[in-house]
């Protein structure tokens, strides 16, 4: 929750691609807090009054999560309005700054490509692109070589986010 927090102010796309590495902590968990608590909240170095209170953040993304439907896939509704609230910021970016619009032709071929290779219907392209980075980053974790076309596409795919990110927390600091 401290590192969720920080994230938030800083940089919104990773807020959301580090939330969504909560969600899978919690399905991998099962929903147990309990074992929440062992595997994850016990390492953090705050006292025991902060471990309470990442412990009742955890339960709000858990109780999120099954409120709606979500304990296999799909993301706490808070993450989804962030998201769609992306979108529309992207949308109103690519009518009104010259410079967002020459990032976002270089990622707009990886983003199909992306959504035609991960078979959603879905047209929220900032839902798209974050996707396209959360499974680069999984990839990583387990120590996946990307080929050179994969690197160069999302590395258009993040400039266009951390683009957006920026414009959003100028959004929000104003």
């Amino acid at each position: 929750m401290i590192l969720a927090e920080q994230k938030k102010q800083e940089n919104i796309i990773e807020y959301i691609l580090y939330i969504w590495q909560i969600e899978d902590i919690i399905r991998a968990n099962k929903f147990d807090i309990n074992k929440i608590k062992t595997l994850v909240i016990n390492n953090y170095k705050v006292n025991d009054l902060k471990k309470q209170e990442i412990t009742e953040w955890y339960k709000s993304i858990i109780n999120d999560l099954k409120d709606n439907n979500k304990e296999n896939s799909g993301h706490c509704s808070f993450i989804e309005n962030l998201i769609n609230e992306l979108n529309d910021l992207h949308n109103s970016l690519k009518k009104s700054d010259i410079k967002y619009n020459e990032i976002y032709s270089w990622a707009l071929n990886p983003i199909k490509e992306f959504k035609e290779k991960s078979k959603t219907s879905d047209n929220n392209e900032i839902l798209i692109s974050l996707n396209a980075l959360y499974a680069i980053l999984l990839l990583k974790l387990k120590r996946k070589i990307l080929n050179s076309e994969t690197e160069y596409a999302i590395k258009n795919i993040s400039n266009l986010l951390g683009y957006l990110a920026l414009k959003y927390k100028n959004l929000k600091t104003k």
